[in-house]
């Protein structure tokens, strides 16, 4: 088992999901319709694949991550919880499509709050030394902000809008992209 940010996550995704839907219903009621796809930027091990996948029984989700440990990990995970024909995992780098990013402040202003500096905490420590060694890197770390994902990653990516979800969540920020 891996002792990782995917774990310590975990909770999260399978508690609390329920509740960040209900605040953006459109968006719930995509994820339910027939045929609609999913696809899960930086997966990990998987955890949030799988607890989409078993949310909404006609979901199909793709998930992505560098990691080929954790994509071996997340694709044991997901035949475990009997979603794997719904849901799929692959090697492929995020930062060729775009990505949304933990919560932080808009600005930064010095000391920045506890998850504030949680969140960079983690950066400094975890995600932004894990993305370095990719190649090419985004450079990215644990506290990435609105616009920086608005204007530096979705809008090459070719999205034509980002939207901020008014999902209330003390560690992430929530994004819809279309276009």
């Amino acid at each position: 088992m891996l002792l990782d940010a995917d774990n310590f996550n975990r909770p999260m995704f399978v508690n609390d999901r329920a509740g960040w839907f209900a605040t953006v219903p459109e968006v719930q009621a995509r994820l339910a319709a027939d045929g609609t796809r999913v696809l899960d930027v930086g997966c990990g091990i998987g955890w949030s694949s799988i607890s989409l996948a078993k949310a909404f029984p006609s979901l199909r989700v793709d998930g992505i991550d560098a990691d080929e440990a954790s994509i071996a990990e997340a694709q044991r995970l997901a035949a475990e919880a009997g979603v794997a024909a719904r849901v799929r995992f692959r090697v492929a780098d995020a930062a060729e499509l775009g990505a949304a990013g933990e919560k932080v402040a808009e600005t930064f202003i010095a000391p920045g709050d506890e998850v504030e500096r949680l969140n960079f905490g983690f950066s400094w420590w975890h995600c932004l030394p894990a993305s370095l060694v990719e190649t090419p890197s985004a450079a990215a770390g644990t506290a990435l902000r609105s616009a920086t994902v608005r204007g530096e990653w979705s809008d090459q990516a070719g999205f034509a809008s980002l939207r901020v979800l008014p999902v209330d969540h003390v560690f992430w920020r929530f994004y819809q992209l279309a276009g």
